[in-house]
């Protein structure tokens, strides 16, 4: 999970394309997610800091797993498309 605790590609669009008008982005909760994977049985952990070898680790493991990854919500997810244009017009570079 890319986690930056928004609504990620909607408070992009409110970044980008509204002015910044930020509405009904942020949670008002925290789920631990990695503790609602472990319930279910799944290898799960928290990750605040870029981990290569754990990811390594987790990608070499057998069954399923979780790797709640903690980014910035200033982090912009490339390439997008803004509303109303078609996929084949993306935005690949944000200067």
């Amino acid at each position: 999970i890319m986690n930056n605790r928004h609504l990620g590609l909607v408070r992009q669009h409110q970044r980008l394309f509204l002015n910044e008008r930020y509405s009904g982005t942020r949670f008002k909760s925290d789920p631990d997610f990695a503790s609602i994977a472990r319930g279910f049985g799944i290898r799960a952990t928290r990750m605040d800091q870029p981990n290569h070898e754990m990811i390594l680790d987790f990608m070499e493991s057998d069954g399923p797993c979780l790797i709640d990854a903690r980014i910035s919500c200033e982090d912009l997810v490339l390439p997008i498309v803004p509303a109303g244009s078609a996929n084949v017009e993306p935005i690949e570079d944000i200067a």
